[in-house]
């Protein structure tokens, strides 16, 4: 018998054209207002241009697109989660553009329950997400060679695609690899935060 007692588990999704266009057109309006005025910050990234929190630029304009978001979050969690009433909150949202050669340092997001990633404009050389497996036990060895099973890979790579969104927990390390495309990559970061409702 063969029981598993330890998961990790990424949630992907899409959004419908008409919600993605909405998003696409005022992303790409904060982005360049933002780089007009060159305002970035420097977390993981390498190279490229990172925003800081556009939470209030989205108030501020009044785009729906917070409530679009939360919407989709919502229902990507109930359709993988069972729990009682929670109170869900988008405490952080940020903007990052990846020119060729640009990428993110393995990283975590701390201070949150779950991340996640809205791809707005990207190609499939533009740079994979992966998920680093967080205890090392499986490096001690040459496992992942010999087994070809889940419970001894170290690495899990998506190659992201438009209007494709993938939430995971906060906690979770991962990477984000350098672009090869001679165009940009462009995406939505966000953290939630969950209280019991």
């Amino acid at each position: 018998m063969r029981k598993i007692i330890f998961t990790d588990s990424i949630l992907i999704d899409y959004f419908n054209d008409d919600e993605f266009n909405n998003f696409k057109k005022q992303i790409f309006t904060i982005l360049e207002e933002k780089k007009q005025n060159n305002f970035t910050v420097k977390k993981s990234n390498l190279g490229g241009f990172q925003t800081e929190n556009i939470s209030s630029d989205i108030s501020k304009y009044n785009l729906g697109i917070e409530k679009i978001l939360m919407n989709k979050i919502i229902n990507m969690l109930k359709n993988r989660y069972t729990f009682n009433e929670i109170e869900l909150s988008l405490h952080e949202m940020w903007i990052n553009e990846n020119n060729k050669g640009d990428f993110n340092s393995p990283h975590i997001h701390p201070g949150s329950d779950f991340s996640g990633v809205l791809y707005i404009k990207t190609s499939e050389k533009s740079g994979d997400v992966a998920f680093i497996r967080n205890d090392k036990c499986p490096s001690m060895g040459n496992h992942e060679q010999i087994f070809n099973d889940t419970d001894f890979i170290t690495e899990s790579k998506v190659t992201p695609e438009n209007k494709m969104i993938i939430i995971f927990p906060s906690y979770m390390q991962h990477i984000v690899y350098p672009n090869r495309e001679n165009d940009s990559r462009i995406s939505i970061s966000f953290n939630i935060r969950l209280q019991n409702g």
